[in-house]
């Protein structure tokens, strides 16, 4: 996880404003119901639905996956422009949408929390957290010049608590073999660990805070609510990633599940090496607000800046 490369602004809000699909489809109130969550990218918005990104506006235009509007590929999905003339097919662009993602993959049933935490929904507690950003992609460590390919972290959310808290919360299904292990940890262990490390650094924290804070108000115009910001000020980064187990509590040989037992059944700590919230069998947003009342009554013993 790298600060270098870390983008999140969007300037051509009137255009984004003055698009028919965005205006006048039902886009902008499935934002503010919460059915749709957007995500500020560079220079671009990117809408998320079911567990997939179901457009992008970026280039002064609105684009989607070519498969969602019946265009044909060569094996290889693509974004493509939206045709004026498919405006009016919203709902069914939506459907398509859905129809590509496994309602099992993790992104899926985090997309159930986007009602209950968006940045962008209407009518929420102001003591409820809320979502701030989705598939977090950063710049992965330094590779050599002569490398094949650009290493990428990517940590599943991006929560705001009410204090002003930075947290971000890595996503596992409780079948994941990451998540399942018969002796003392599990592979995802290392993941969390990795990204622990990494958020020691101050500098990242400052830069995370700050990149984070134009994207709000990014948000805040292209939702037409200029408040977010005075409302959603980003102060501070928790350094340890908690891991949110969700989906159907497994039934397998016992061997299979020690590591998630004993994680899910421990105490409830900031301080703890790996913290598991147990979000299984729709307890997602219940353990999400446990947590973050226990971060947010606990600023000084975080050992965030």
């Amino acid at each position: 996880m790298s600060a270098t490369g870390l983008k999140r602004y969007f300037d051509d809000v009137p255009g984004l404003h003055a698009h028919p699909f965005f205006a006048k489809t039902g886009l902008l109130n499935d934002l503010l119901q919460g059915e749709v969550f957007p995500a500020i990218r560079e220079n671009e918005v990117h809408f998320y639905y079911g567990g997939a990104r179901l457009c992008v506006y970026k280039d002064r235009d609105m684009h989607s996956n070519n498969r969602y509007l019946d265009i044909p590929d060569s094996g290889r999905s693509r974004d493509v422009r939206i045709p004026s003339d498919r405006y009016s097919e919203y709902q069914a662009i939506k459907e398509k949408c859905k129809e590509y993602r496994s309602p099992d993959k993790e992104l899926s049933i985090v997309s159930s929390l986007f009602s209950q935490f968006s940045i962008a929904a209407s009518g929420l507690s102001a003591d409820r957290a809320r979502l701030l950003d989705i598939e977090c992609r950063f710049p992965g460590a330094p590779q050599p010049a002569n490398a094949e390919s650009k290493t990428q972290d990517m940590i599943d959310c991006l929560f705001l608590t009410p204090r002003g808290n930075l947290v971000f919360v890595e996503v596992k299904r409780a079948d994941n073999a990451e998540a399942r292990s018969s002796g003392e940890s599990a592979a995802v262990t290392n993941q969390i660990r990795r990204y622990r490390s990494q958020l020691g650094s101050e500098a990242l924290r400052r830069k995370i805070r700050d990149v984070y804070a134009d994207a709000i108000k990014a948000l805040s115009l292209c939702l037409k609510q200029e408040n977010l910001p005075e409302v959603f000020t980003p102060k501070n980064v928790f350094e340890s990633v908690p891991l949110l187990i969700v989906g159907p509590t497994v039934s397998s040989p016992y061997s299979k599940e020690i590591w998630q037992r004993d994680l899910l059944a421990a105490p409830l700590s900031l301080q703890s090496d790996i913290i598991g919230l147990d979000g299984r069998d729709e307890r997602m947003t219940a353990a999400l607000d446990k947590f973050f009342g226990l971060l947010d009554g606990n600023v000084t013993e975080t050992g965030s800046r």
